[in-house]
């Protein structure tokens, strides 16, 4: 039908102890290797990656894997067929804001 299905999030990612992060679901932040249902996905870092450890966001591209440094306010734009995850939170917090764009696929 043609209408544009657009998404913004905040997400919060704080690490956890061990046994609490084995006991609860992806309480550690881990976020396995995967493509979006969005088309394109675009990610502002709300905080540094110095202020925490882990939670690093990673791309699996044609050269191996990149890991880009992102300081407060920085941008990662990615379409859906890039496959990507992000890394054990192990201390600290990291706050994110995602714009997406879920418009139907032509």
């Amino acid at each position: 039908d043609g209408r544009q299905h657009n998404m913004v999030k905040l997400r919060r990612v704080e690490a956890m102890p061990a046994c609490q992060s084995y006991c609860s679901n992806n309480s550690s932040g881990l976020i396995g290797w995967h493509t979006d249902f969005a088309r394109r996905t675009l990610q502002v870092a709300l905080n540094s990656d110095d202020e925490y450890e882990g939670g690093r966001l990673m791309y699996a591209t044609m050269n191996g894997l990149h890991i880009p440094q992102r300081q407060a306010g920085c941008a990662t734009l990615h379409e859906s067929s890039i496959a990507h995850g992000v890394s054990e939170m192990t201390a600290g917090c990291r706050y994110g804001l995602f714009l997406l764009d879920t418009g139907y696929m032509t």
